[in-house]
């Protein structure tokens, strides 16, 4: 499929609520280049609730990606994107040596704000560019049929009709894992 909203009917069943959307539809979007978590809306209601809980910063989101460089510890980045506030809070899982990069960091990042593009400028502006980012990285960190190193994990938001709590979480894709094993047994 060539984007999501084509794929959704082909994925998911339609509601048994009458305002059921004829075709489920995304509340939030991703980068193309971005993989990882999508909130989907299958009634009107639904599309309209998780709607206002993005719009009132009500729902928080988190996402993993591999950096260039070495980045120690956690803080915050608050630098505007075309001339908009602009916050992203960030933490080091994890830092391996890389013969071609010098070292590569797995970061959690929470966008507080949802400029287009935020976490990719922040990360680059930094001095970090995300591992295979086309528009912001360095020229030879992309790796052919590999694409961007940037996954969203984590949704944790109140239910549309419940307002239960619910916090949604995956890993990464395996490449993430693979590509940090990979740079860790080469530079031994």
């Amino acid at each position: 499929f060539r984007t999501i909203q084509q794929a959704l009917p082909g994925v998911l069943r339609p509601s048994a609520i009458p305002d059921s959307l004829r075709i489920p539809r995304s509340v939030h979007r991703l980068d193309a280049a971005t993989s990882g978590l999508l909130l989907i809306a299958k009634t009107s209601t639904a599309a309209v609730r998780l709607g206002q809980l993005f719009e009132r910063r009500e729902v928080e989101k988190s996402y993993q990606a591999i950096v260039i460089g070495k980045v120690l510890g956690g803080g915050r980045f608050r630098e505007k994107i075309h001339g908009l506030d602009a916050e992203t809070s960030y933490e080091s899982l994890e830092i391996v040596p890389s013969r071609r990069n010098g070292h590569l960091s797995l970061l959690q990042l929470h966008p507080l704000t949802g400029r287009t593009h935020q976490l990719r400028i922040h990360l680059s502006e930094a001095g970090h560019p995300i591992m295979g980012d086309k528009i912001y990285g360095t020229p030879g960190n992309v790796y052919l049929g590999k694409g961007l190193f940037l996954c969203a994990t984590g949704l944790t938001f109140a239910h549309p009709f419940s307002l239960e709590n619910m916090n949604i979480e995956i890993d990464p894709p395996n490449k993430f894992r693979l590509l940090l094993e990979r740079e860790k047994r080469n530079f031994s």
